[in-house]
């Protein structure tokens, strides 16, 4: 039997040659790349790396197609890795004058306008998509397709508030959601920033952008304190508000100079030191600054400044 007619079937195995399937352009997964804590490995060496996977141990997993008019009789909805891996593996077979392998493949039914949704389903179940990618497919699955967060929820099987949280991201400019993007390395950038950081540009898109400027580099929580104590109403109070007291502008300075030195107020002196020994000039006159402008005791918190200024 032929594999269009038995392609005809639902859930069917089949096995296919690699030049009979095309790329689904629309894959929510479009980094191939290894990411590690202390490894990184490009697209190319990945796919090479599962090529010799396969070719030791075969094909475990099947890919999964849908019938195609785009130019091939199928095309993929979830499997791309596997399938490029075995393109590879069939050039080494060549030069060995090897015959090919087939790529085996699951026959799904799938309507057109539901291959985007049924492909960011099946690569999430896997739970390898980067928080980027899901912010990417989340976006399309928004804005072209009209989903609710109640739908993403749904397609992605998660909470409701995963959903709201990547929802909220994806108002965000695209240059700032590029540094969730591994490349970025160290300065790569959090969901729970991005949350932040959207929560922000909901009223001013541009102290959105300075602040996620800012905060490359910075641990999840000195970001967030950082964000929070630089966003815009923190610096407009709200009219009819009673002036802060004293005790309430010690609070403020204090979240303030964390945001800039990190959290070292109930630091050991031993410990601060240490912490902050590559501290410079400029962040010890910003912590000044921030600290001479209320008028509150700070004997204690000026000898930790000369702390600093001792290791700058």
């Amino acid at each position: 039997m032929e594999a269009t007619e038995q392609l005809k079937d639902a859930n069917t195995v089949v096995e296919l040659r690699p030049e009979q399937i095309s790329r689904y352009e629309g894959q929510p997964r479009r980094l191939f790349c290894a990411f590690g804590e202390d490894d990184f490995s490009d697209e190319e060496e990945v796919i090479k790396r599962l090529a010799r996977s396969i070719k030791k141990l075969g094909q475990l997993h099947p890919v999964t197609v849908m019938c195609s008019d785009n130019g091939t009789p199928y095309q993929l909805i979830d499997g791309e890795r596997r399938w490029r891996a075995i393109t590879v593996l069939n050039e080494w077979r060549s030069h060995e004058q090897l015959e090919p392998l087939c790529v085996r493949a699951i026959a799904e039914n799938v309507p057109l306008e539901q291959q985007f949704e049924r492909s960011v389903a099946s690569n999430a179940g896997r739970e390898n998509l980067l928080p980027i990618e899901e912010v990417w497919a989340i976006a399309r699955l928004v804005l072209k397709y009209k989903k609710t967060p109640d739908e993403i929820m749904s397609i992605f099987s998660k909470s409701r508030s995963w959903a709201d949280q990547r929802c909220k991201i994806i108002q965000l400019p695209a240059d700032v959601i590029d540094l969730m993007h591994p490349k970025h390395d160290r300065e790569q950038l959090t969901v729970g920033t991005l949350v932040n950081l959207a929560r922000v540009a909901e009223n001013d898109i541009e102290a959105g952008r300075s602040l996620a400027s800012d905060v490359r580099g910075m641990s999840a929580n000195h970001a967030a304190l950082h964000i929070k104590a630089n966003r815009p109403e923190a610096s407009h109070p709200q009219r009819g508000r009673k002036p802060a007291s004293g005790d309430e502008q010690f609070a403020q300075a204090m979240r303030q100079i964390s945001a800039k030195v990190g959290i070292w107020a109930q630091m050991p002196s031993d410990v601060f030191a240490k912490r902050f020994a590559n501290c410079n000039s400029r962040e010890v006159a910003e912590v000044r600054r921030i600290m001479e402008s209320i008028d509150v005791q700070f004997e204690e918190l000026f000898t930790r400044i000369k702390n600093i200024e001792e290791f700058a």
